[in-house]
């Protein structure tokens, strides 16, 4: 199984980490969504560069913020996007070139990077969106707190002559195809990671029945919870899997049936007996905890 996200053209993302490996960067920030939405397929155009600049740069477009996942071990497999993108120039020799990195829930810190900055290796055409798909293989990587995905794209090269690093790309989700290198056909964006990552939350083993396995495979977590019996939860409560999967029989008895003093119920404290004192050959009445 595979993760795919996708690139909305509208929305903004929750957190905005600063980019770092860009020498221009446009301050568009929108969510990575792992759910395919149905924005309309958009140009987002960006021009750091008002005059010629024919130094060899990298300029983000856009950057884009998945929601927070929890806690795991990403596998080491192949990564693919693919985005429609073009330069305004022949003369601006620019790729497609993105990254992908991971911050903490509040986007401030980076805890590890999948794709360091790197370049397509076909030239970008001239004013036609045109698919571009580049590939990567991560390495494995153990990420031990919640974390989100981000990924930044844009381009980069050498402009000759005359030119910038000027160039647009087409965000949305609403295209029925995706992305075939060179395809001028209007398919939509994507990342796709080759394996799955996990996008929800575990329950600790705490919170699982003794025994019971869980996570990766099904065997990655095995759960430590004991359930009491239902012979010692009072009479009429219910408990367990969503507050109703035993119900209790212990029957508690009334505090004037329990000798003067003596604490019984929750801890041995719940209740306390006011029975007066009770011998032999009196009524049959509680001494202690239950």
């Amino acid at each position: 199984m595979s993760t795919t996200f996708w690139f909305p053209s509208g929305t903004i993302a929750a957190v905005s980490p600063v980019p770092s490996v860009w020498d221009h960067v446009n301050t568009v920030s929108r969510v990575l969504n792992t759910v395919k939405g149905t924005s309309a397929l958009t140009t987002l155009t960006y021009t750091p560069d008002a005059g010629n600049d024919l130094t060899d740069k990298d300029a983000m477009i856009a950057q884009f913020v998945s929601e927070v996942f929890p806690p795991q071990t990403i596998l080491a497999q192949s990564m693919i996007l693919g985005v429609e993108c073009f330069e305004a120039l022949a003369t601006n020799n620019l790729f497609m070139t993105w990254t992908v990195y991971l911050v903490d829930t509040p986007g401030t810190s980076v805890l590890a990077t999948l794709v360091a900055l790197q370049r397509d290796n076909t030239e970008l055409v001239i004013t036609t969106p045109t698919g571009e798909v580049d590939t990567f293989t991560c390495a494995e990587t153990v990420v031990a707190v919640p974390f989100r995905v981000v990924c930044e794209i844009g381009v980069g090269g050498t402009p000759a002559v005359t030119g910038g690093h000027n160039g647009s790309m087409r965000f949305g989700e609403a295209a029925l195809s995706g992305i075939q290198q060179g395809s001028t056909i209007g398919g939509t964006p994507r990342l796709e990671f080759g394996k799955s990552l996990r996008l929800t939350f575990l329950p600790a083993v705490g919170d699982v029945d003794l025994g019971v396995q869980f996570g990766a495979a099904g065997t990655e977590f095995t759960g430590t919870l004991v359930q009491p019996n239902v012979n010692d939860v009072q009479d009429g409560v219910n408990y367990g899997a969503g507050g109703t999967e035993f119900d209790g029989d212990l029957v508690i008895p009334l505090e004037n049936q329990v000798e003067s003093g003596v604490g019984f119920g929750a801890d041995g404290t719940e209740f306390t007996g006011n029975g007066g004192t009770f011998g032999g050959g009196g009524n049959s009445v509680a001494r202690g905890r239950r």
